[in-house]
Parts: C-alpha cells; sequence; structure tokens
C-alpha cells in the first residue's frame, strides 16, 4: 500500500510505522475500513487512530500536512490548519462561509480605513437606548433654522401696514387709527410717552381713549339739580356716545325715579320710552360705572319723577333740591 495519498487542499506528513486507507482496507482489529480516510499510528504494543496537535495518543502530537490531490479528508475531531493560501485569502480575499457561525468570548472586529460595505446585519439583544454622537446631524423639513424666523422690525411710519408673521416690538405713537387689509398686522397704538389707547367708538377720524385717566381724552360730567316740579328732562347728547357711569341721589322722604333715554332730543316725561330706570329711595343713592362704557347710539338724554316706575309716569318732583343726578359719557 502507499504510504502517501494526494487530497485536495491539505498537506498531510505522515510518521514511520502507520497505515493509510485508500479505497478499502483491513485494519489490525480484522474490519474493514472506507473512505472517509481514517489514519492509525503505532502506540507500542499495537496501532491506534493517531491523535494530532493534541499532546497525546500513538502519534504524540504529530502535526499533519496534507497535499492537494486526490479524494477529500474527513475528521471527526477538530485539528489546527496552518496554510499560507488559507492565510491570503482571510486577509486579502472573500471569505465565504455557509450555513452559521459561532463566536465564543468577546471578539473585537477591526475594519481598515477606506470604503467598507456591509451589507444586511441582524443583530438580536440590541440595548433600546444607544448614545449617538455626531458633529452635526441634517435637521428635518421646515426647522426653524435663523433663515426662516422672521427679523424684529424697527419703528415704522404710524398707520403702516406690515408685513404677515413679521414681529413687532414695543408700540407706536398713533393721532387716528390706521386701515389695514385683511391678514395684515401693525403695531398697538400710544401715545407719545408710549401710553397705549383704548378704542371706544371705532371711527375713521376719532382719537382712542387712553386705558389711563389722563388730562384730556377722558369722560365728560353732566350734573343736574331738581326745580320745585320739576322732572329733570334734558338731553345731554345729541349723538351716539358712552355712558361710562352715573350717580344720582334723593334727599326727600319720597321715593323717586331716575330714567334715562337713547334720544337725539330731550325726552318726553310720559312718553318717550327709556332704556334704563332706577329706583331711587327716600335718602339713598344709586351709582354705575363702567371702564367699556354703555353705548347709546343716538343719543343720552334723563328725567326723573316721583309717581312710580311705568314709563307712562309723567309726576314731576314736587320738592326742590330732592334729585340730583351726574352722568360721565363721552
Amino acid at each position: 500500500m502507499s504510504l502517501r495519498r494526494v487530497i485536495p487542499a491539505v498537506f498531510v506528513c505522515l510518521l514511520p510505522r502507520f497505515a493509510l486507507a485508500q479505497s478499502s482496507f483491513v485494519a489490525p482489529d480484522g474490519k474493514s475500513r472506507y473512505p472517509g480516510v481514517t489514519v492509525w499510528c503505532p502506540n507500542g504494543t499495537g496501532v491506534t487512530a493517531c491523535n494530532f496537535g493534541g499532546g497525546g495518543g500513538g502519534a504524540g502530537g504529530s502535526s499533519v500536512s496534507i497535499t492537494t490531490g486526490g479524494s477529500a479528508v474527513s475528521t471527526s475531531n477538530r485539528f489546527p490548519v496552518s496554510d499560507p493560501a488559507l492565510d491570503t485569502l482571510i486577509s486579502g480575499g472573500a471569505l465565504t462561509i455557509g450555513g452559521s457561525v459561532s463566536i465564543a468570548g468577546s471578539p473585537t472586529v477591526a475594519i481598515g480605513a477606506g470604503s467598507a460595505a456591509i451589507g444586511s446585519v441582524s443583530v438580536s439583544n440590541f440595548p433600546a437606548t444607544q448614545a449617538v454622537s455626531a458633529v452635526s446631524l441634517p435637521l428635518p423639513a421646515g426647522a426653524a433654522t435663523s433663515a426662516a424666523q422672521a427679523a424684529p422690525l424697527g419703528p415704522v411710519a404710524p398707520g403702516t401696514a406690515t408685513a404677515t408673521s413679521s414681529v413687532m416690538i414695543g408700540c407706536l405713537s398713533n393721532t387716528t387709527l390706521p386701515s389695514f387689509s385683511a391678514g395684515q398686522q401693525g403695531a398697538v397704538p400710544c401715545d407719545g410717552s408710549g401710553r397705549p389707547y383704548v378704542v371706544t367708538v371705532p371711527s375713521a377720524t376719532n382719537v382712542p381713549t387712553y386705558l389711563q385717566a389722563v388730562s384730556s381724552g377722558g369722560a365728560t360730567v353732566f350734573r343736574a339739580i331738581n326745580a320745585a316740579a320739576s322732572t329733570m328732562a334734558a338731553n345731554i347728547k345729541s349723538g351716539s356716545g358712552l355712558i361710562y357711569g352715573y350717580e344720582a341721589c334723593n334727599s326727600g322722604t319720597n321715593a323717586a325715579y331716575l330714567r334715562i333715554f337713547g334720544l337725539t332730543t330731550t325726552p318726553v316725561p310720559g312718553t318717550s320710552t327709556p332704556l334704563i330706570s332706577k329706583l331711587l329711595p327716600a335718602g339713598v343713592c344709586a351709582a354705575y360705572s363702567s371702564t367699556v362704557g354703555l353705548a347709546l347710539p343716538n343719543g343720552i338724554g334723563i328725567d326723573a319723577t316721583s309717581g312710580s316706575m311705568a314709563d307712562s309716569d309723567s309726576t314731576a318732583i314736587a320738592t326742590a333740591n330732592q334729585v340730583s343726578v351726574e352722568v360721565y359719557y363721552k
């Protein structure tokens, strides 16, 4: 029998006194052996299966060298392999592995600089949260970058409309109400000292009143005290106006009634229809005030009677100086 058989991809160097099965071979135990190949080595009293690289067995830890050619070799035991061709394949070429690969421990894989393409990777037991470190990341569409933000605007001319979505700072001094188109914006109107206005009766030319009391622009006061046998009928304002408050006092021993009318002319007691009727009990004052004002679109008028609360009552107050009335209007 030949002492050497050519087998692909691996070289085997055999020690003296061994047997190598080729096609079929009768081993020392009397049994026929068929490929895969079993290598036998002496053990002092006979032969037994060789142990290569393990430090024991009949081979005493022998190494194996297998040359190319012949049939394939299979072994049920692991043994170390060192081959320059295999080193070259792993380090410089493509290594294709069929099936699964199990790696024990915690190996470190280093990928060299350059263009390294890694295909689809499936990772199990991956942590739910991962830290991200980057010099810069792309922003989503529509992010509020400095280019997409409206710059604050400085002062503009009073009554001038600004572009939609612009940012205004402070207020602008205005003496008349500006006229804007739908969707335009403007600054809050204020006077030369920065005090804001509050619009009372909107019109194209009126100057809004102030939010706080000032020397001008406030309410006007109407005051009257009844004469003997008087209904105190009076027209306070013939056009549209606002009543910000009133106070009426009855110093007599009988009840009196204050009525307010929205008329352009002096009301006629017992005939004109009042908008407001207030009871003034004997020795009592009644008052009303409003920061926004009570609107009377036609005019402002008053009277006072002593008969009853009925709109048709025209009874005059008999005692002079019994009822006093103050109306604060605009």
